[in-house]
């Protein structure tokens, strides 16, 4: 279960010795990019194919290389289309507190029958954002226990709905409910939709004003305010069902893919394809997040301190 990892892994964190480590690794966008370009060579792969399981293989192998206990969470979904098998990948990097971050995005592609869909933006670049956060962050001691999410069944399976969509991060905090662990996590970042040459992050209306609060503080200093739209639009995403749950999250996000429109000409296309993706934008994302994650750890412990 993963609470014993919230809970057991970060007490045996505080008795290691001290050592003196190397210096953390930078934010390397190539990487990140490649993760991205082997996520599109997999091809469609929306939840319950060959495909998704190759994929999944594929996230388990990066998080556990980059030193991160692996939990699958395996769950069958009711869909439109009839029970479904999906599946959530966890990363869990034990911090020196069991309070917990997720940082999270998802990796399943859009089911569509018309044309082909790889999802190169849509899922991909958060995927390949994640998956290079995970590196970086498992190269030095953590306060915060840190959760990568992979969440499959972010994608609607008909027309998205309260209960078409978002399957993965709804199982997520049912299962953290019932199994009592979902009081650890005190906050989540989710990312979609990164990797937009010309990237344009939204004030997304739903997310925590805190926290988005926090990534634009972030954006000023290291003067990456640009990337972010001068106007607030609200999206449905994984974020949802955690700020239902009453936990702070954000949701970095670019729709308006390959246009100042919302949602952009390429969103749910064939376009969707390798060539709409810029290693700037990805490294902005990556470095955003890595700079804010301090703020977002003295967020949590203020936060604490009020309950």
């Amino acid at each position: 279960m993963l609470l014993s990892w919230l809970v057991v892994l970060p007490l045996a964190a505080q008795s290691a010795p001290t050592t003196l480590l190397p210096a953390a690794p930078r934010f390397d966008a190539a990487r990140a990019y490649e993760h991205v370009k082997r996520f599109v060579d997999f091809g469609p792969h929306p939840p319950g194919t060959a495909a998704s399981r190759r994929v999944q293989e594929y996230l388990a192998k990066q998080l556990e290389a980059a030193g991160l206990r692996v939990e699958l969470q395996r769950f069958t979904a009711a869909t439109p289309l009839g029970e479904m098998e999906m599946t959530n990948i966890v990363g869990i990097l034990a911090g020196e507190e069991p309070a917990a971050l997720v940082l999270a995005c998802h990796y399943d592609t859009k089911l569509f029958s018309t044309f082909t869909f790889v999802g190169a933006n849509d899922g991909g670049s958060g995927v390949g954002v994640l998956l290079e956060l995970a590196r970086v962050l498992a190269a030095k001691p953590q306060r915060l226990t840190l959760l990568f999410v992979f969440f499959d069944g972010e994608e609607a399976l008909r027309d998205f709905s309260s209960v078409d969509g978002l399957y993965g991060s709804r199982h997520f905090i049912e299962v953290g409910e019932e199994e009592g662990w979902l009081a650890a996590i005190k906050a989540a970042v989710i990312l979609d939709l990164v990797g937009d040459r010309d990237l344009n992050l939204l004030r997304e209306g739903f997310s925590s004003p805190a926290l988005l609060g926090l990534f634009l503080e972030s954006a000023r200093r290291l003067r990456l305010e640009g990337f972010f739209s001068s106007r607030e639009s609200s999206i449905q995403d994984d974020h949802l069902p955690f700020r239902r749950a009453g936990i702070p999250a954000v949701d970095l996000i670019d729709f308006s893919y390959g246009a100042a429109t919302e949602p952009g000409p390429f969103w749910h296309t064939a376009e969707d394809t390798l060539d709409k993706l810029s290693l700037k934008s990805l490294k902005v994302v990556g470095e955003l997040v890595l700079e804010t994650l301090p703020a977002i750890e003295l967020f949590v412990r203020q936060e604490a301190g009020r309950e």
